[in-house]
């Protein structure tokens, strides 16, 4: 029997971006292998069989790619990635498994990235990941906006308000990426992967707050609307306007 994901080693000058996936696939088969190789890489991934469940997942969570399985519990690969693309979800998406032409063209039309057909190199799979997310940033362009939050992503520059923030490129990184994940949880873990590459400098524990605090000082200092919001537990999100009811901590 072919194997559905053929290995290769990796030189020892390779190096790779851990990323956060989710995989939606009912599939065993499909999903034992692909996970195996994605954790052996290092990427923290989640796995359900149902596209609703999916849909909450990613919704409420701040992922950078997106792997449907061609098949699903409770509705076709083309049906949940139709779904994200009108929920204006625009993370990457790959649809994997047996699929014939008229299947392909579905999920393609329906939105996704890229389609793939087992047998498929791991080093193969794992180089389209990391072009959909490049090009998935290129796409975005040179500038991120939230309620008045202005960063140029070349320059580095950010205003709020219209005003300049003076930020370090800690708190540079810090913003872009919540930025980019608006309205959707980012857990402290990942932040502190993505800003810090899981070294805190000997800062401590706390480090992923104490950036915050400085950030949402200085975005208030602006005159910003915009709020960065605990969700106790989990991490943080970044909304276009704080809520009149609700104070965040200092």
């Amino acid at each position: 029997m072919t194997s559905i994901i053929t290995q290769t080693a990796v030189s020892s000058g390779d190096t790779r971006w851990p990323m956060r996936m989710i995989i939606v696939c009912s599939d065993p088969t499909l999903v034992s292998p692909l996970r195996r190789v994605l954790d052996d890489q290092d990427h923290q991934v989640e796995v359900t069989e149902l596209g609703h469940a999916a849909l909450s997942r990613i919704h409420a969570n701040a992922f950078d790619s997106i792997i449907v399985g061609a098949t699903l519990s409770d509705m076709t690969a083309a049906d949940l990635v139709g779904m994200l693309r009108r929920l204006n979800v625009a993370t990457p998406v790959v649809v994997y498994g047996w699929m014939d032409v008229e299947g392909k063209v579905q999920v393609l039309d329906a939105g996704a990235d890229d389609c793939l057909v087992p047998p498929v190199n791991s080093q193969e799979l794992a180089a389209r990941l990391r072009a959909l997310l490049r090009r998935g940033t290129a796409d975005q362009g040179a500038w991120l906006r939230c309620s008045g939050i202005e960063m140029h992503l070349t320059s580095r520059t950010v205003r709020a308000e219209g005003r300049q923030l003076r930020l370090t490129p800690r708190e540079f990184t810090l913003l872009e990426h919540l930025l980019r994940h608006r309205d959707r949880i980012v857990g402290r873990a990942v932040l502190k992967e993505r800003v810090w590459g899981g070294d805190d400098g000997g800062n401590g524990s706390n480090v992923v707050d104490v950036y915050v605090s400085r950030l949402r000082r200085k975005l208030r200092a602006a005159g910003s609307t915009a709020c960065i919001r605990t969700v106790p537990g989990s991490g943080y999100t970044l909304i276009g306007e704080e809520p009149a009811a609700e104070t965040e901590p200092p």
